[in-house]
């Protein structure tokens, strides 16, 4: 799939892969016991795209801006 997406150093960079795709068959399949192994699995996909992109690209900055705002909205629930 990476190849395909013009990608082929995804693997030597990225050693677990994830992504949304995954996730949602995962979902659909029922394979989440709770919400942590959920949460578990995006925040891989969070974190392999800080780690395969630089920090100058649209992906790390979103990426980081998400977590930010997971931070800020779980430190408001508490």
């Amino acid at each position: 799939m990476f190849v395909c997406m013009q990608l082929p150093d995804y693997h030597e960079i990225i050693k677990h892969p994830m992504d949304f795709g995954t996730v949602r068959s995962k979902l659909d399949e029922g394979l989440y016991s709770n919400l942590e192994e959920l949460e578990a699995d995006v925040f891989l996909i969070c974190s392999n795209a800080m780690q395969y992109n630089s920090s100058d690209t649209i992906y790390f900055r979103q990426v980081r801006f998400i977590l930010l705002m997971h931070k800020y909205r779980r430190g408001r629930q508490m």
